[in-house]
């Protein structure tokens, strides 16, 4: 037997021999289960919990690249700037509050499924460390 590996040469050395069949099942199952929500309702709700978001967080003092954008321009990301992104990053973390600290700012991901209660709760904690002072952009 010859167990000599032999490389292809082009980028197809890289395609996979298997196809990952429990992804695509996966896929599949999310994708029937967001069409029995409907997607263009689930588009008018994420785009309804981003700008609920966006107006609490302005109404704290965070300041937001997304304020006053139309509809059109908004999705499921709402980024705020914050002086001190990596300590409130750290603070929400230690609550089990969800985000990413990315170059100084602060980035939410409200979706379809999450509640003005869980924003509200979010709303909340950064009302609760605002000593940390957020930044002006």
């Amino acid at each position: 037997m010859d167990y000599q590996l032999k490389f292809k040469e082009s980028a197809s050395r890289y395609q996979p021999g298997t196809l990952n069949t429990v992804a695509i099942y996966a896929l599949n199952a999310a994708l029937k289960f967001f069409k029995q929500f409907g997607y263009d309702e689930i588009e008018k709700q994420v785009i309804s919990n981003s700008k609920y978001f966006i107006k609490k967080l302005s109404e704290l003092g965070y300041d937001s690249p997304l304020n006053n954008l139309n509809d059109k321009y908004l999705a499921g990301i709402v980024s705020v700037v914050g002086d001190k992104a990596g300590e409130i990053f750290s603070h929400l973390y230690q609550k089990k509050i969800l985000c990413s600290e990315r170059s100084g700012y602060l980035r939410f991901s409200p979706h379809f499924y999450n509640t003005i209660n869980e924003i509200d709760k979010v709303v909340a904690e950064l009302k609760i460390i605002s000593n940390l002072s957020p930044g002006k952009s």
